[in-house]
C-alpha cells in the first residue's frame, strides 16, 4: 500500500521544527514493517510531501 501526502508549504521563514514526528514514524515502520517499508519526505516548489510505502 502506498500513501502519498502533499501539502503547500507558507511562503517565507517558518519556524523549523526537530523532526521528532517524522523520526517516530520511520521507527515505528521499521518496528513493523523492517526493510519492506518505507519513508520519504521532500519539498519541491513550495510543497511538502510525504510518501509511505507499507507491505499490504
Amino acid at each position: 500500500m502506498v500513501i502519498k501526502v502533499t501539502n503547500t508549504v507558507p511562503s517565507g521563514q517558518g519556524r523549523p521544527g526537530h523532526g521528532l514526528a517524522q523520526d517516530n514514524v520511520r521507527n515505528r515502520l521499521r518496528l513493523l514493517h523492517d526493510v519492506e517499508a518505507q519513508f520519504q519526505t521532500a519539498l519541491i516548489d513550495g510543497l511538502y510531501q510525504v510518501r509511505m510505502e507499507v507491505p499490504a
